[in-house]
């Protein structure tokens, strides 16, 4: 009763919004940036370099992490490696009634390679990879007037074995050619079902039976065409194209293109050596859909004669893409329109039973995952019904109910590719499925978030930011109550009226004033649009 007075009595008291004071970010945490990226297993620990004597609180996504006294530099262990995805990191550290505070954003990545064609064409054929000219086409003529075609062939292989390459033979000279310049080339199509993109690496064994040009096509886009280290890199002079540098005719050499489209760069090896002026080179495109290894037979003469004995071999032809996967990038959920919808702000709007991960470097397709994932809401697990990743690798949930009005939401999955790879994966969004009311509330003390309630002391301003959403088309009034706690003692409370405009998102903060400090101190913030209807929409400080 004596309660309902005085809150009554200060619901007569209608105070303006205003923000949250403004705090300067310090750094408690030196070597690691805003916005860092890391490799899954490579951040195995935080450094602490603010100093000696400090209190410091570390916490990673929410959860304290720990709580030490500095001695210098200190290193803060991860139990253990973190997951694909972004992470929150916060510091706060408090020394001498002074307190700062770090919040750095740090992105974990995971880098895996996967062998998509490996082609060492035992018996002399293999399906990978095709001959495109395979009906032996007419080149020209020879001395006594005879047809001499370019024929495609099995070859021997690197290793002598008969049959164990294949490749184009022309065996008798022409003396006058049909064309000036005969292209024969062997293809890999369908690269871009691979999945991941962003850089890979081809090779492959050559012989070129006489100087020839030799390139290898790609096709960035069904309608557009580019070559790795350029058009004719291998030239008929024997050299290598923009170099003075010979390379090896009549006999076999490896020959390895490796491809950066994500930083636009690649570098040819040939017999594992590096080929000056061809790395690092600027490349363009930034997708390949296939791949020509292609032969100009140049004609000489007024005739384009060519001399007998043309052709190439190939064999060990391999290809592996790596790529980065950066997790669930975004969350969808199936609106009232029947349609997948953006949570903007990572936030579900709308009632729904059934959400989208978005994962933009797929890792599984058209695959049942439901033992795969897990979907947290406040820490309680959700019963998933099913879970499927589709054509393009994001991945639909369909729960057995919808999700709570206000809920923070966490998406958990560890997939496996098909080379073995292991992709453990996190990420944080949030429920909030309202006409009108307080989405969120956060505590502040001077302005600075609070990680621990040691720093609630006495004299201290606690202020709590109250985040409201009013979607309807009529104005609403809303009555924030905070209340201080010493254990199951009142120490303090306050109240205020918050305007909420019609179709508006509004933030509005109410301070407390703690009046001593306490060992069991806690923090208790309420909303009512009247006193009978007073819900308790978050509660911090209890002991972990």
């Amino acid at each position: 009763m004596k309660i309902t007075k005085i809150i009554s009595l200060l619901l007569i008291l209608i105070l303006c919004t205003s923000a949250v004071p403004a705090f300067s970010q310090s750094e408690i945490i030196t070597d690691i940036n805003d916005g860092d990226t890391f490799f899954a297993d490579e951040l195995s620990s935080i450094p602490i370099s603010i100093g000696s004597g400090w209190r410091v609180w570390l916490h990673l996504d929410g959860i304290e992490l720990a709580c030490i006294t500095t001695s210098g530099d200190n290193m803060i262990d991860l139990p253990e490696a973190l997951s694909i995805g972004s992470h929150i990191l916060e510091a706060m550290a408090e020394k001498d009634g002074s307190l700062i505070y770090q919040t750095l954003n740090i992105n974990i990545i995971k880098s895996a390679s996967t062998e998509n064609l490996y082609a060492d064409f035992t018996g002399g054929s293999n399906a990978s990879i095709k001959a495109q000219n395979s009906g032996n086409p007419l080149v020209g003529k020879d001395e006594n007037g005879e047809d001499v075609r370019i024929v495609a062939r099995s070859m021997e292989g690197t290793g002598g074995e008969a049959n164990g390459a294949v490749g184009f033979y022309m065996q008798n000279s022409v003396m006058q050619s049909n064309q000036s310049i005969y292209c024969v080339y062997y293809y890999l199509d369908g690269v871009n079902n691979y999945g991941w993109t962003q850089s890979f690496e081809l090779s492959y064994d050559l012989k070129l039976l006489k100087p020839s040009h030799f390139e290898i096509e790609i096709k960035p886009t069904a309608s557009s065409f580019d070559w790795l280290c350029g058009e004719k890199f291998l030239q008929s002079n024997g050299k290598i194209r923009g170099t003075d540098i010979s390379y090896p005719v009549g006999e076999w050499m490896n020959v390895r293109h490796v491809v950066n489209m994500t930083e636009g760069k690649e570098t040819l090896y040939i017999n594992n050596e590096p080929i000056p002026g061809m790395t690092d080179r600027k490349i363009s495109f930034k997708s390949v859909t296939n791949l020509k290894f292609q032969l100009y037979i140049p004609g000489t003469g007024t005739n384009n004669s060519i001399e007998g004995g043309q052709g190439m071999a190939i064999d060990n032809v391999r290809a592996v893409h790596t790529a980065n996967c950066n997790g669930i990038k975004g969350i969808s959920y199936l609106n009232s329109n029947n349609e997948y919808a953006a949570a903007a702000s990572d936030t579900v709007t709308e009632p729904t039973s059934k959400i989208r991960l978005d994962i933009p470097n797929a890792v599984v397709k058209n695959k049942d995952i439901t033992d795969s994932i897990q979907l947290l809401a406040d820490g309680v697990p959700l019963d998933i019904v099913t879970s499927a990743a589709d054509a393009d690798g994001n991945v639909e949930i369909e729960l057995s109910q919808k999700l709570a009005n206000i809920s923070n939401l966490k998406a958990v999955a560890v997939f496996e590719d098909e080379s073995g790879n292991v992709f453990n994966m996190q990420k944080l969004f949030k429920s909030r499925v309202m006409d009108y009311g307080v989405s969120d509330v956060t505590y502040f003390t001077d302005g600075i978030p609070i990680l621990n309630r040691s720093v609630l002391s006495e004299g201290k301003t606690l202020t709590a930011k109250i985040s409201m959403r009013n979607l309807l088309t009529e104005e609403k009034t809303l009555t924030a109550i905070l209340t201080l706690w010493d254990g199951n003692r009142l120490m303090a409370i306050t109240a205020k009226d918050m305007l909420l405009a019609p179709e508006s998102d509004v933030d509005g903060t109410v301070d407390i004033i703690i009046p001593y400090s306490s060992e069991d101190i806690r923090a208790e913030c309420y909303f009512a649009d009247s006193l009978s209807g007073r819900t308790a929409v978050s509660k911090v400080w209890k002991n972990r």
